[in-house]
């Protein structure tokens, strides 16, 4: 069965949500804005992790990406200069695609997403009739023509559901950096106690 184009913006948007960088710098900057939320530990493994993610071969793509799409857009409107990319825009980037790819994705295909980061913890289930919504859909029946589209019972209920499991991903994402590295500030002040008994090397006569 060949590939229609909305079923490849589909996979890709479903790519995206599985996205483990992705994932982690959603879940980092969600951490560093809501610190009482998750608490001085886990803010600290947040931290302490994102550093690796950073320094990240996958991270370093993002940032040639949008290098280079400011670069051709410069070219092209004849700016003179080397573009910059920063960490908040590497950020906002994929803050934008995390969600636009959830509003793309059936409501069933999302809670099945979302509970790979949850894990049991995330009890609900969608009910089968509203799994085959898609928030975006719904969100432009509920605009068309620039009025307000009155949605259906259920169709209200699916974008309700949406809310839901949307929240719930980000939620999921969050926890996964704040466990990702618990002991983080432990192992600094053993790894400088450890430092004080290493064999040393001779000195040089």
């Amino acid at each position: 069965m060949a590939k229609t184009k909305g079923n490849e913006s589909t996979g890709i948007a479903e790519s995206n949500l599985v996205n483990k960088l992705f994932q982690q710098v959603r879940g980092y900057n969600l951490v560093r804005g809501n610190p009482f939320v998750y608490g001085q530990s886990g803010l600290s493994s947040a931290v302490e992790s994102y550093g690796g993610v950073v320094a990240s071969q996958d991270y370093n793509t993002q940032r040639a990406e949008i290098l280079a799409e400011r670069r051709a857009e410069g070219e092209q409107l004849g700016v003179f200069g080397e573009p910059t990319a920063t960490d908040y825009d590497i950020s906002l980037q994929i803050a934008r695609i995390i969600q636009s790819s959830k509003q793309q994705v059936k409501l069933g295909k999302l809670e099945e997403i979302t509970k790979t980061l949850t894990g049991p913890a995330f009890t609900f289930s969608v009910p089968k009739e509203l799994k085959d919504y898609t928030a975006l859909d719904l969100i432009v029946k509920s605009s068309q023509g620039g009025k307000e589209s009155k949605l259906s019972g259920p169709e209200q209920d699916a974008l309700e559901v949406y809310g839901l499991l949307s929240k719930t991903y980000d939620r999921g994402a969050a926890l996964k950096m704040t466990s990702s590295n618990s002991y983080a500030d432990f192992n600094k002040v053993g790894e400088a106690i450890s430092e004080k008994y290493k064999p040393k090397e001779p000195k040089a006569t």
